[in-house]
Order: structure tokens, then sequence, then C-alpha cells
């Protein structure tokens, strides 16, 4: 039976725990070698919706370029104005200077029809630490988007320009280009 075609955005959320203590492993052993392409981030920000309801949107996600290429990783997203869940395998990244693109498959949402295996796709810029003033301003994210036809290593293919990114309130971004 043919999947329904489905595309979709929706603002990023959720677990941030979860996602974000799963790659510190990855993360502190590619710094102990060599470091490879690796994005990871937890965090929020909030949006008003027509009725003037404030949504506060969360998000986690870790994606490491492993040794033979192949990138692992997790993204949780949370979204309370459509009182969105999803849980994301993510299997695509790719990191240009501060900003990455990832990409994945949904294996768990409570949205029928962004249900497991409907493709997802998003992009981060990392502007330094929190509280930072000195890498030129706050982490952004853009919201997540949703696709039944390209494939995760879509990614690839994604441009720093092509996602609008938000501001987040609270959280941290972390983008780790390829180097030694």
């Amino acid at each position: 039976m043919a999947r329904p075609k489905a595309r979709a955005a929706i603002g990023v959320g959720s677990a941030a725990a979860l996602a974000t203590m799963t790659a510190i492993g990855p993360l502190a052993h590619a710094a102990t070698t060599t470091q490879r392409p690796a994005a990871l981030g937890h965090g929020f920000y909030t949006v008003t919706d027509s009725n003037s309801d404030t949504f506060k949107r969360q998000f986690s996600f870790n994606a490491v370029t492993q040794d033979d290429g192949t990138v692992t990783g997790n993204a949780e997203v949370q979204n309370p104005a459509f009182q969105f869940t999803a849980h994301i395998d993510v299997s695509c990244l790719k990191v240009s200077g501060n900003h990455a693109d990832m990409g994945g498959t949904v294996t768990n949402s409570n949205d029928p029809n962004l249900g497991p295996g409907t493709f997802a796709f998003w992009s981060v810029t990392d502007n330094g630490e929190p509280g930072s003033s000195t890498a030129g301003g706050t982490d952004t994210i853009s919201a997540v988007f949703f696709d039944s036809e390209a494939p995760p290593s879509s990614c690839q293919l994604i441009g720093p320009q092509d996602f609008d990114e938000t501001a987040i309130q609270g959280g941290d971004i972390q983008v780790q280009p390829t180097g030694g």
C-alpha cells in the first residue's frame, strides 16, 4: 500500500536530557581521537499562535559522523501548540563551519500523518557558548520539515540559507567541524 504524501513543518521541541546524554559519549570519544563532524543541542524557544497563546517548543538532538562515514544520532521534538511529539533517528549530517544540516527518519510520533518512516530535516547554527557575546549572538534552529519522499541523505543538499532559523531562548547548540 502506498504511503500518503506528507509534507509539513513543525517547530522543534522535547526530551532534551535524553538525547543530550546519548551524545556525550560519542563526542567525548571524538575529542580523544581525530574530531569527526558532529552536532548536538537541546533547548527551547517560545512562539505565539493566532489566538495569542504562548507555547514553549523544545528540542534535543545529537548527530555524530562515525569512522566509517555513517551518521548516527537521535532527536526528540515537541511542539505543544499542536500537541505534537516525535522521536527521530538521525542518519544524515552536513557540517559547514558553525552550521549543521541534519536528516533522519521518524521512529515514533503521536501524529498518524507524520508517523514512523516519515523523513525529517532541520538546521542549526552554533553562535558560541550561552551568555557569550564574543561569538556574535544566540544559537539558532529551524523548524523541523517532514517529507515522505526525500530520503534523509537529502540533508546533504540543504544550503545554509534554505531554512529560516529562530534564536533559542534557553539551552545550547554545538557544531563540531572536522578537525584534529
